[in-house]
């Protein structure tokens, strides 16, 4: 999508807002300016909706298919009964049990009227954020401002979490144990309480979000009540990050260094060739030391060579051993 047409869609929604406004003169007025204003505010809107930038695609089979698993992750979440995304951690104790503030997240199937297109689009509406997923990347919108983040800034893994739940639980929730509101960090009940009382512990899937905008990276916690989930969700996820890394009109990757360590090409090509990725190994055949690999390890995640750290898991080498690897360095600006 084209810078022109995200100055587009800022205008249309713009101009609806606008029309909005003004629309709600026609409830409140009886004089013809005031009349005149409510119907100047519908014909915005209405002008909002013919200047929408009219996107068609035609998709080869391999985008198809990265496109419907990525729908795929958001039809999973549409079955849980409640997603949130965390707005602050306000508690922990030594059971690894987390208190947070988190708002709802409401998911849309339905194509947003500052777009127009011949697919299924999907969306995530929380707060003051609307993310819009579209083959080509991310439509965000946060404020005033919008943007298109292509998937290859997008990074994402899951895992589980413990929560202590304070208001109604999800009917799809799992509920591990009881424990009390307010306690002390071995988990007894701080006895400074007298109403103190016990609330349920759940244990739920959670998705760590991170996309790199234009001025910087924002990162998002995404909380699903149904914990069931979270196999197919983690598989899913899998598919897309070593689709992502392929390029779709050949056997080839290529991986761009930019100001980057300059063993990152050795050791990327010794970790897809071994397939597997670990501090100690980096350590022992390098002769670096500790923070220096952990910081290799950082920048392989962040070009997509490996995966995020799970827990019980570790991390995944995401480029196969046997697709060839072509790494371009950027040339810089005199």
């Amino acid at each position: 999508m084209l810078n022109e047409s995200l100055q587009q869609i800022k205008k249309a929604i713009l101009l609806d807002k606008v029309g909005s406004v003004l629309a709600i003169f026609l409830l409140l007025g009886f004089f013809p300016p005031i009349l005149m204003l409510g119907i100047l505010g519908l014909i915005l809107k209405c002008f909002a909706r013919i200047i929408a930038p009219k996107k068609e695609y035609a998709l080869n089979d391999k985008e198809q298919e990265l496109y419907n698993n990525i729908c795929e992750i958001i039809q999973l979440l549409k079955t849980s009964d409640k997603i949130w995304r965390v707005i602050s951690q306000d508690y922990y104790n030594s059971k690894n049990e987390l208190g947070v503030k988190k708002i709802p997240i409401k998911i849309v199937n339905k194509i947003p009227f500052f777009l127009s297109t011949n697919i299924k689009v999907y969306g995530l509406l929380f707060d003051n954020y609307k993310m819009y997923f579209l083959p080509e990347g991310i439509l965000l919108l946060f404020g005033n401002e919008i943007e298109l983040i292509d998937y290859s800034n997008v990074m994402a893994s899951c895992k589980t979490c413990k929560i202590i739940e304070r208001d109604n639980i999800s009917k799809d929730a799992t509920v591990i144990y009881m424990a009390w509101e307010k306690s002390n960090r071995d988990g007894s009940p701080d006895l400074r309480f007298k109403t103190n009382r016990k609330v349920p512990v759940c244990e739920y899937l959670e998705i760590d979000l991170t996309v790199k905008l234009y001025n910087g990276k924002c990162k998002y916690n995404i909380i699903v009540s149904n914990l069931l989930l979270l196999a197919r969700i983690k598989e899913a996820l899998r598919v897309v990050s070593s689709m992502l890394l392929s390029d779709f009109n050949s056997e080839k990757i290529i991986i761009e260094l930019d100001d980057i360590d300059p063993l990152f090409e050795n050791v990327s090509r010794f970790i897809i060739k071994n397939q597997r990725v670990s501090t100690v190994l980096l350590q022992h055949n390098y002769g670096i030391n500790y923070n220096r690999a952990t910081k290799l390890i950082e920048e392989m995640q962040e070009k997509g060579i490996i995966s995020p750290y799970q827990e019980n898991e570790g991390r995944k080498v995401l480029v196969p051993s046997d697709i060839t690897v072509e790494f371009k360095r950027l040339e810089k600006n005199e």
